[in-house]
């Protein structure tokens, strides 16, 4: 019996270490189309590809990164993106200073919402 709990300890320890950061029904390609309330016209996408992991594509330049918080809170870290220049780089500029701002991840139907601790918000839609 001793091992049982011992194996059931060290599954619930491994669980633990392994919080679920992922949203649900957020594995997908979602396209922003608000920025702060305002319509933001370059291209710009959120993947949440698996548990803890961000990946899309600014107006420039495809990025990923690690998000480190438990739904529904949202923190992204370790942003990285190819460095191309391109004629949106304004827009690339708000979309990920934005991004690392978001606070709070919300998902109804086909849009999902991020908002900082202002109430700022980035308003994506699902792309089929």
């Amino acid at each position: 019996m001793r091992v049982t709990w011992a194996a059931l300890a060290f599954a619930g320890m491994a669980a633990m270490s392994c919080a679920d950061t992922s949203a649900p029904k957020a594995q997908a390609l979602w396209s922003l189309t608000q920025l702060n309330g305002q319509p933001f016209m370059a291209r710009a996408t959120l993947s949440l590809t698996q548990e803890g992991r961000i990946a899309g594509r600014g107006p420039c330049n495809s990025y990923s990164g690690i998000q480190t918080a438990q739904f529904p809170d949202f923190k992204v870290r370790g942003v990285l993106s190819t460095k191309r220049a391109c004629p949106e780089l304004q827009a690339e500029a708000e979309y990920f200073s934005a991004l690392r701002m978001m606070t709070r991840i919300a998902i109804m139907d086909d849009t999902l919402t991020l908002e900082d601790a202002t109430g700022r918000q980035m308003v994506f839609t699902k792309t089929e």
